[in-house]
């Protein structure tokens, strides 16, 4: 594991926190490098691109399900390829400079919310909820703070 974070729900959540500080620190090197790879046509070497980060995705989705925060049921493959299909289309507009870093990070963590609730345990279903109503709220700060900003 990349994170040592004490359960599944904050280790999905570090690595959106992560990403975002990768890209925070270097946004230059991340833009040119991610405008590349997303203009790339080649599947091979989109694979070769995609295939590390959705092997990411699914040992924090399998890791949630052994912890039973997600369903026994949760298909963790396709959980996976949603999960990095959400983080190229978020880092699609961050690249394209059409949001800034924070309302990426904040964008990613509501829609990491949204998958996992989808797929909650029962036992773990009201601490999912709550995430969702926290992410949602500092999704809407953030939107309204760069609204603001922009004016």
């Amino acid at each position: 594991m990349l994170l040592k974070s004490p359960n599944a729900i904050n280790y999905l959540m570090d690595l959106v926190g992560l990403a975002a500080k990768w890209y925070r620190d270097d946004p230059h090197y991340f833009r040119s490098a991610l405008g590349v790879i997303l203009g790339i046509n080649d599947d091979s070497v989109r694979f070769a691109y995609e295939k590390p980060r959705i092997n990411v995705w699914r040992a924090a989705a399998d890791r949630a399900i052994s912890e039973e925060i997600l369903r026994s049921t949760t298909d963790s493959g396709a959980l996976a390829v949603l999960l990095a299909r959400l983080f190229n289309g978020v880092w699609v507009e961050w690249v394209a400079d059409h949001i800034s870093i924070d309302r990426a990070e904040q964008e990613l963590r509501y829609g990491m919310s949204v998958a996992l609730l989808a797929h909650a345990a029962p036992k773990a279903k009201a601490r999912l909820e709550k995430l969702l109503t926290e992410t949602e709220r500092d999704l809407t700060l953030v939107r309204r703070l760069s609204m603001e900003a922009a004016r």
